[in-house]
C-alpha cells in the first residue's frame, strides 16, 4: 500500500514582514551613509592639512632663497596710491598695461611655481625704467617677469625650479574652470570677465582656492582699514575671492554655491573693519583689566578680524601667526570664516 505523503507549500514573505526588511535596510542606510560622509570629510581635512604642509616647505624655501628676496612673498600688489590695490600687469598678457585684479592665493602661485608654472623668478623691478616696483612688471611681453623669447622659447629672466611637488601642482586650478563645473554660483563681473579669472590657485580637497596672506611684522594694527593704515594682515589680500567691504577696495566675492546665490551674505570673513591696537576697559584707567572686549561688539560680526584674533594674549588685539603667514580652505561648506574652515593655526 503506498503512501502518498504531501509536503507543505512553501510560504513567501508577507508584506508586513518584507516591509520591516526594507524599514531595517533604510535605517541601516541612514545610519550608514552619514558616518562613511563624515570618514570622507574628515579624511579630506587631513588631506588639506598635508597640502598646508608642503606649502610650509614650499615658502621656507623661498624665503630662505636670496635670488627671491629672502622673505615670504607677498600677497597683495606693490602698486602705488593713496588706496588699497589688487592690481598687477596680466601675467598671460603681453603689457603692462593689460592689469587684472589677484588674490594672495593666485600670489602664492606665483611664488612657489609662477604664474605660467615654469618656475618662481619672484618679484622684483625689471622694467626699463627702475620705479622700485614690480607690479608692472608680471606681464610676459618684452622687460616683463614671464618674458618668454619668441625665438628660442627660453625665459628672459632666471627661473628656480618649482618649490612644490607633482601632487600639489596637480591641485592647480583657476576660478574660470570652476565657473565652466558649476562650482560659482556668482562672482564680481569685473573678475569674472578679466584675466582674474585665468590666475592659478592651489586647491584644497574640496576644489577650493587655498588663500594666502603674509604677515608684515613691524605694524601694530592687525588689520589694515583698506585704505590708508596697513596692519599685520589686510582682509583685502583676498577679497577678489572672500568679498570685501574695505573703503579702499570693495569687491563682493565669489560664491561657490553651486545654484542660485541665496546666502544674505557670501563669506564671513568680508568685513574688513579695524579695531584699534590696544583696547578694552583697561585703556586708560589702570584700575580695569585689558582686554579685547571692543571685538564682540556686532560691528565685528563675520569679520576677519574677528577670525584671526589670537585669543591667547590678553593684553592687546593681536593676529595668529603674526611674523609668518595665514593659511586658510574654507572646509566643507565653502565658505571662508566658519567654524569648519581648516587653517595653519590651531583654532578655538
Amino acid at each position: 500500500m503506498k503512501i502518498h505523503r504531501t509536503s507543505a507549500p512553501r510560504r513567501g514573505f508577507t508584506m508586513i514582514e518584507l516591509m520591516v526588511v526594507i524599514a531595517i535596510i533604510a535605517l541601516l542606510v541612514a545610519i550608514l551613509v552619514p558616518a562613511i560622509g563624515a570618514v570622507r570629510e574628515k579624511a579630506k581635512i587631513t588631506a588639506t592639512h598635508a597640502q598646508f604642509s608642503a606649502l610650509d616647505t614650499g615658502l621656507e624655501m623661498y624665503r630662505g632663497e636670496s635670488g627671491l628676496g629672502s622673505s615670504y612673498p607677498p600677497s597683495h600688489s606693490d602698486k602705488p596710491g593713496d588706496g588699497f590695490s589688487q592690481d598687477i600687469a596680466d601675467p598671460r598678457g603681453t603689457s603692462e598695461s593689460n592689469t587684472i585684479k589677484i588674490a594672495g592665493a593666485h600670489l602664492l602661485v606665483h611664488a612657489l611655481a609662477g604664474p605660467d608654472l615654469l618656475g618662481p623668478t619672484g618679484f622684483k623691478d625689471v622694467s626699463e625704467v627702475k620705479d622700485n616696483v614690480w607690479f608692472n612688471d608680471t606681464h610676459r611681453g618684452d622687460h616683463g617677469l614671464y618674458e618668454i623669447d619668441q625665438t628660442t622659447g627660453e625665459t628672459a629672466h632666471a627661473r628656480y625650479g618649482s618649490l612644490v611637488d607633482d601632487n600639489m601642482r596637480s591641485r592647480i586650478n583657476t576660478l574660470r574652470k570652476l565657473a565652466e563645473t558649476g562650482t560659482i554660483a556668482n562672482w564680481d563681473d569685473a573678475a569674472a570677465d578679466s584675466g582674474t579669472a585665468d590666475q592659478p590657485f592651489f586647491a584644497d580637497r574640496w576644489g577650493l582656492p587655498i588663500l594666502y596672506y603674509r604677515a608684515i611684522p613691524s605694524l601694530i594694527l592687525m588689520v589694515g582699514d583698506g585704505e590708508t593704515k596697513r596692519g599685520v594682515y589686510a582682509q583685502e589680500d583676498n577679497g577678489v575671492i572672500t568679498g570685501s567691504d574695505a573703503d579702499g577696495y570693495v569687491a563682493i566675492g565669489v560664491d561657490f554655491g553651486p545654484g542660485p546665490n541665496e546666502r544674505d551674505r557670501l563669506h564671513e570673513i568680508k568685513v574688513a573693519k579695524y579695531p584699534p591696537a590696544v583696547s578694552g576697559p583697561g585703556v586708560g584707567d589702570p584700575s580695569q583689566p585689558l582686554g579685547n572686549p571692543i571685538l564682540t561688539n556686532a560691528e565685528y560680526d563675520d569679520s576677519f578680524v574677528r577670525f584671526i584674533l589670537d585669543t591667547q594674549v590678553l593684553t592687546r588685539n593681536t593676529p595668529v601667526q603674526k611674523d609668518k603667514y595665514l593659511l586658510i580652505s574654507a572646509g566643507p561648506d565653502s565658505i571662508y570664516g566658519t567654524n569648519d574652515d581648516v587653517t595653519n593655526w590651531t583654532r578655538d
